[in-house]
């Protein structure tokens, strides 16, 4: 699609206040300011194009809900993210980004957060400000740690970290008690808190291609309930022994 294509394409979708509008796979290198005077937008997709950086004016579309920008070339977001305070789903998998700006964490009404297979080094805190976050994907980056406010994110179901550098979990993790899928695999654990365990929603982990010793990969790939027990029973086992002692 041309640049003159693209603009006649915005200009008839503001005529007809159209509230969702599909520019995905359209070999777009660039989006025009005009692209943020369509204000009725509550979907917006632009999946599947050559982007490389956003204009700020496209943050004046307040009403979406939902967009994506994913398997573009985005290296940077603009600070004027912050005004999508309505948006509830954020599709950027697939992109170049190295960092994140911090007014993403004022995304309120966030629900799904896409950061899959980008570049990111350190899990931005603003991030655990999105309460109401219910699914978060940040595999396939090279994230080292996770803060302890991550425990902040207790609406969250669905968590993905896996292919990233991490060398340790929080126990804050334990927070998160409505999390019912997480993926860690292919990072550098050698040991998960026991305390994630005791997540009774938690119905899936996935734990394979770590160095883990504590609890031990061969106990963790039998599933969540064997590893309960063989926790339980390490308890059980620790709490004899100190009564011996005593």
């Amino acid at each position: 699609m041309t640049n003159e294509e693209l603009l006649k394409k915005i200009e008839e979708a503001k005529a007809s206040g159209v509230t969702r509008l599909d520019l995905g796979n359209e070999g777009l290198e660039a989006l025009p300011p005009e692209i943020g005077e369509l204000s009725k937008l509550t979907a917006l997709n632009l999946w599947m194009n050559r982007l490389a950086e956003l204009p700020p004016e496209i943050c004046q579309l307040v009403n979406l809900k939902k967009i994506n920008l994913s398997y573009n070339k985005l290296v940077a977001l603009p600070q004027e993210i912050g005004q999508w305070q309505q948006l509830e789903v954020l599709h950027l998998n697939h992109n170049q980004l190295t960092d994140l700006p911090s007014e993403i964490g004022l995304l309120s009404n966030l629900l799904a957060l896409n950061l899959g297979n980008n570049q990111l080094t350190t899990f931005l805190p603003e991030i655990c400000q999105l309460t109401k976050l219910e699914s978060l994907d940040l595999g396939y980056n090279s994230l080292r740690s996770l803060p302890p406010e991550i425990g902040q994110l207790t609406a969250l179901k669905r968590l993905w970290l896996d292919n990233n550098k991490l060398l340790l979990l929080p126990k804050e993790i334990s927070r998160l008690y409505r999390l019912t899928f997480l993926n860690v695999r292919k990072n550098q654990l050698t040991k998960l808190p026991n305390e994630l365990f005791q997540i009774k929603s938690l119905l899936r982990g996935v734990f394979d291609n770590n160095p883990l010793t504590s609890p031990p990969l061969k106990i963790v790939k039998q599933g969540m309930g064997a590893t309960r027990r063989y926790l339980a029973e390490q308890a059980r086992g620790n709490m004899l022994a100190g009564k011996k002692r005593c």
